[in-house]
């Protein structure tokens, strides 16, 4: 690694999430114009996106497939106080025997 590189570690999942939000972002900011303000930070965000997509394999998946991984990504991603906010208890009867 060269002393001017900066390494980040993100699990698979949390690749994805980023990826996915950095995807979507892009669409909605007019290639993050809308977003930055110097164009050096639409070029950070934009080289980010690439090298994330060129890790990850879902991206090129059937959209459908990747936003069902997404959603399982999601929850595995979110704090565990937020799932717990987010859904609904499950009760769980006794089985007739």
């Amino acid at each position: 690694m060269a002393e001017d590189e900066v390494v980040l570690r993100l699990s698979r999942d949390e690749a994805l999430v980023l990826f996915e939000w950095l995807y979507r972002t892009d669409k909605t900011t007019n290639d993050f114009v809308d977003l930055v303000e110097d164009q050096a930070e639409q070029r950070a965000l934009w080289n980010l996106t690439c090298l994330l997509e060129r890790e990850l394999v879902e991206p090129y998946l059937c959209r459908r497939h990747t936003g069902s991984r997404l959603r399982l990504v999601l929850l595995a991603v979110r704090p565990m106080a937020s799932v717990r906010a987010r859904t609904a208890p499950v009760s769980i009867g006794r089985m007739a025997e």
